[in-house]
């Protein structure tokens, strides 16, 4: 949907200067971050580049355990996809917990 309603609003020095720093550290624009707690969620901060390096291996070790399981026996083929199976689900809870942002309670509201 096209944005075609500008909204000017007014902040002291320390709120712009808050905004600024969340947005940034974020990875995103003070207008997104902006949108975003309007939607009910409050953005977590990006993980360092560690994180996302971690996160590659412990992919990459997945992928590995995956395309062995097609040179073993059915038994630990079995076995080594079920290992497979959980890494990813591993991954994909980590990834929730760490980058998706919050919804907010809004019973307040």
């Amino acid at each position: 949907m096209k944005r075609s309603i500008k909204k000017q609003i007014w902040m002291n020095k320390k709120e712009a200067e808050d905004l600024k720093k969340k947005a940034k550290n974020a990875c995103m624009t003070e207008s997104r971050y902006i949108r975003m707690l309007i939607a009910g969620f409050i953005p977590r901060e990006a993980p360092s580049d560690s994180f996302f390096a971690d996160m590659d291996k412990l992919r990459a070790l997945g992928d590995e355990l995956s395309r062995k399981a097609g040179t073993h026996s059915e038994e630990a083929t079995s076995i080594l996809e079920d290992e497979a199976k959980s890494l990813h689900l591993l991954q994909a809870k980590i990834e929730r917990e760490y980058l998706r942002p919050d919804k907010v309670d809004k019973r307040w509201q």
